[in-house]
This record gives C-alpha cells, structure tokens and sequence, in this order.
C-alpha cells in the first residue's frame, strides 16, 4: 500500500510508515505511526523575504486518520491534526484566503468534511453529509465551489467558506449502473428527481467523471 504526489520539482512516496522526498536530495520523514495513505504539498508561497521565508510543507495522512504537517527542509512535525476515530480518504490545501496558506481541507469515512487549521492543529468546523463520500476535488476557477465522489453519486456544493460549515446539502446527481433503466437522476436536499432519458450512461464515461472529480492527474 502506497501513495504517490508529484510537483514541478518534487516526487513524494508514501509507503508503509513512511514519506520519501525526491527534490535534489532523498529525504524521510518517519514519525508516522501508521501506513501512509495520502501527502499533500502545500501551495507555493510567493509572498516571501528574508524575514519571512518560505519552507516546504506536506500534509500526510496515514490508517490511524493523523494528518501531520511537516517542516520538509527540518524534517520536524509542525503540527497534526486527528478527528478521533476516523480515517482520511482525502485532503486538498485550501486557496479560497489568498492570505492565509495554512487551512486544509480532509474528508473522513464515511461522510464528514473537516476544515483544519494547519498552523497549530485546531478544526474550525466539521460538516456531515447523508451519503458515503469517497473523495472530493476543489472547482480551480472557483474554490468556494467543490465536488464531492459517492459511491453512486455526484454531490455539488457551491457554498464552501472559512467562517463556517457549508449550510447546505449540495445537489446530488445519481449515477445508475448500465442497463438499470434511468441513466441519471438528480436530487436536492435529499429529493430524488428521475430523468426520464431511455439510454444509461456508459460505464468509460463515468469512469472518466470519477477521474475528473477525484483530481488524478496523467
């Protein structure tokens, strides 16, 4: 089991209880306890001088559900973050604050989206949804717009802020297998809306949607 980030200079391996860094040198970080599972670099900071300089972060996720937010040069633990009890099956940096480059965002099985402060570990809100959600992907034109993968749906939020919990439930699109009769359904707050269309949605085009939601790169 393994999880693998790449950047214009930099590959990043998760691998059982440990990261290794390629930039120009190898380096690893080992104080996770259990199997990483996801790593995050953060977003590059421009806004930089001798005073402040920037440091390569990495956030890291591992089965135990610790987020740990790395010093990458020190090879230090600046911070972690745990919701008790709950895995990580995804996390993404936030950039809706142009000012702030420490906010990350974690989805914890089977439905909550946690905001993190990565600065010194603290949440700043929580929000449960009614479905099980596999992963989610930030929209790039628009970051208080973010997408959410189910297991056979497709939730859309365009109310994602730092002050607070989204308070809607999103729109749901349902995808229906091939051959089940509807191809695709929508709901809202928990509506379901049958579409009506006669042929179903073929399986390499869900396949791609997934891939565009969870945010794979090729």
């Amino acid at each position: 089991m393994g999880t693998l980030r790449c950047s214009s200079s930099q590959i990043t391996l998760g691998r059982t209880c440990y990261i290794i860094i390629v930039v120009q040198v190898v380096q690893v970080l080992d104080h996770q306890r259990g199997q990483v599972v996801k790593v995050r670099w953060a977003r590059e900071n421009y806004c930089h001088d001798l005073c402040s300089p920037y440091s390569l972060r990495l956030a890291s996720a591992d089965t135990n559900g610790r987020i740990l937010i790395w010093d990458v040069t020190h090879a230090v633990v600046g911070a972690e973050c745990l919701e008790t009890g709950k895995p990580v099956a995804n996390m993404d940096w936030v950039s809706i604050q142009a000012a702030s480059h420490d906010l990350l965002a974690a989805l914890h099985p089977p439905s909550t989206l946690v905001l993190w402060n990565t600065e010194n570990g603290s949440r700043l809100w929580k929000k449960t949804y009614s479905d099980t959600l596999l992963s989610f992907a930030f929209d790039p034109f628009d970051p208080s717009h973010l997408s959410f993968l189910g297991q056979d749906c497709i939730v859309f939020i365009d109310d994602f802020s730092l002050s607070g919990a989204p308070p809607s439930a999103g729109k749901k699109f349902h995808i229906s297998s091939p051959g089940a009769g509807s191809a695709v359904s929508h709901s809202t707050s928990g509506e379901r809306l049958s579409d009506r269309r006669s042929a179903s949605v073929p399986r390499s085009t869900i396949r791609r949607v997934s891939g565009i939601l969870v945010g794979q790169c090729h």
